[in-house]
């Protein structure tokens, strides 16, 4: 989250990190592709601010793992 965080905050976006609560955007961090979380927020999951990293996927796309905070970044910036 390091990286991701550093890419945000060059762009003037403010980040915190919490588990519950309310929030701009709701980032799901699986370490797989099973996408378990999705499972725990459905509600959340229909959201267009609602972002799934599911092992070497977002939203259910094949990313590089080096690529991810770009492709998260450009996700934020287009919505």
């Amino acid at each position: 989250m390091g990286r991701l965080q550093a890419i945000l905050g060059t762009a003037g976006v403010q980040t915190v990190f919490c588990k519950d609560g309310e929030a701009d955007w709701l980032l799901l961090v699986n370490g797989c592709s099973r996408a378990c979380l999705e499972e725990d927020f459905p509600e959340a999951v229909a959201s267009p601010r609602c972002i799934s990293v599911e092992g070497g996927h977002l939203d259910h796309r094949p990313v590089a793992e080096e690529d991810l905070p770009r492709f998260l970044w450009e996700r934020i910036e287009c919505s």
